[in-house]
This record gives structure tokens, sequence and C-alpha cells, in this order.
């Protein structure tokens, strides 16, 4: 049996489509016995972390390692520009949720520190184990965003 080319690609791109087959048959006629329950928004929220994924697997799929790097510390920069804001406005608040916002910060800034040694960690992998270090540093990356979201929706409120 033939192996792909490049597994982690492949395995992106089965997800992303069966991501996207499930998100279509839900678009489907709703007048049988199963009510609309699901609120519009929900189904947008879910439309838009679709073409989100795809939007990732695409560029995974084409792109060089040293494009990821430089992506890769853009994205970190502008991650830095939001942190710094976040704190400022964890700064402005009352003593008690100004302490718990202060750690939650913290916490960010040690999850960024890490992605940082996994981009370090990328620049120096060689060509043919470079994606799987990729990998990583991508799941980080979903992790930190969705904590500083978290983050910011409770303190920004």
């Amino acid at each position: 049996m033939m192996k792909p080319k490049y597994p982690l690609a492949v395995s992106i791109l089965a997800v992303v489509l069966a991501a996207a087959f499930v998100v279509s048959c839900d678009r489907g006629d709703k007048s049988g016995s199963e009510p609309a329950s699901t609120p519009k928004s929900t189904n947008a929220s879910v439309g838009q972390k679709l073409n989100d994924a795809v939007v990732t697997a695409r560029e995974s799929l084409g792109q060089s390692k040293e494009q990821f790097v430089a992506a890769a510390e853009t994205r970190l920069q502008q991650f830095d520009t939001k942190l710094d804001a976040l704190r400022a406005k964890v700064s402005t608040l009352n003593a008690d949720a100004k302490a718990e916002g202060e750690k939650a910060v913290e916490a960010l800034k040690e999850q960024r520190a890490k992605l940082g040694t996994k981009l370090d960690e990328a620049k120096q992998a060689s060509q043919e184990s470079w994606r799987e270090v990729k990998a990583g540093f991508d799941a980080a990356w979903q992790e930190i965003e969705k904590g500083y979201e978290n983050l910011k929706a409770k303190f920004n409120g």
C-alpha cells in the first residue's frame, strides 16, 4: 500500500471534510419530526469555526517551514499586543477581580513563553521533521487563543 507523502496534511484534510459534511447535513429540511432547536448564532459559530479550520488546513498544506516561522512570529507579536491590552484592562478592576485577572494573565504569559520555545524548535527542526513540530505549535496556539478569549470575555464583560 502506498504511504501518503504528507500524512498530517491528509489527516487535517479528512477532519475538515468530515466537519463540512456534518455541517452541510445540518442545513437540510427541518420540516420532519425534529424541532429546529439550534439557535442561528450557534450555526453561524459552527460555520465560522469550520471556515477557520478550512483556511488553516489550506495554509498547512502549502506552507513551507520559512512561511510558517514568519507567520508564527507575526501571530505571537499580535498576541503579545492583545495580552498587553488585556493586562491594562485588568489593572483597572477592583482588588479581587484584579488579583484574579493578573493571575490568569500570568498563566497566559507562561503559555506564551512555551509557544516561543516551540517556535524556536520549529526553526531548528530539519525540513523532514518540522511539520511535526508545527503540529505541536498549532495545538498549543489553539489552547492559548481559547484561554485568551475566555479571559477577555470574563474581564471585558
